[in-house]
């Protein structure tokens, strides 16, 4: 994983987990 996509995740990880677990497995 890219530290770009790191940093989206942990942006939109608070509104967006379930969606999180399904780009990152």
């Amino acid at each position: 994983v890219d530290s770009e996509v790191v940093s989206i995740i942990i942006v939109t990880g608070q509104n967006n987990l379930k969606v999180i677990w399904w780009i990152v497995p």
